[in-house]
């Protein structure tokens, strides 16, 4: 299976974040929930909450092009299902198809 996407170096922080965060033995993804000191830390930089929902939005926008030449099959997906914002308390929510688990668990096989 081989997928294509260009991601920023804070985006693909915040990918890698989010790979090491999937748990192989849930059945559904979980949501996950970033306050703005966790994305800054994540990105390694310190950033506003207006420039963490740019970065987020970006990669909420991203499409990952995904094919398997086994079963000649193109798959178009994105990073996040959801992406809210709450500024007034600062929080984040990421959400995630379920249908991105297999493909994040590949990647978290061969990032770690």
């Amino acid at each position: 299976i081989e997928a294509k996407y260009k991601l920023s170096h804070s985006e693909q922080r915040l990918v890698l974040y989010i790979i090491a965060h999937v748990n192989p033995q849930a059945q559904l993804f979980n949501d996950l929930y970033l306050s703005l000191p966790q994305i800054s830390k994540i990105v390694q930089k310190h950033i506003t909450f207006a420039e963490a929902e740019k970065l987020i939005e970006g990669l909420f926008r991203q499409e990952i092009d995904i094919w398997d030449p086994a079963t000649q099959t193109r798959k178009l997906m994105r990073w996040l299902s959801v992406a809210e914002f709450n500024a007034r308390k600062g929080l984040a929510r990421l959400g995630f198809d379920n249908e991105m688990k297999p493909y994040l668990l590949n990647l978290k096989d061969q990032v770690g």
